[in-house]
């Protein structure tokens, strides 16, 4: 076995993923992706 991790990210009060009134938050993209930047450089490192 592989260890993992899940990482949920909120994106405000909006419906659910696969509603039909679903809207992505485009404001989350630059959270999302600095967590993952920081995950990144702190295992490599």
């Amino acid at each position: 076995a592989c260890p993992g991790a899940f990482i949920f990210m909120g994106n405000g009060m909006t419906a659910a993923l696969h509603h039909p009134e679903y809207d992505f938050n485009d404001n989350a993209l630059p959270i999302g992706i600095a967590l993952w930047v920081d995950l990144v450089t702190r295992e490599r490192n």
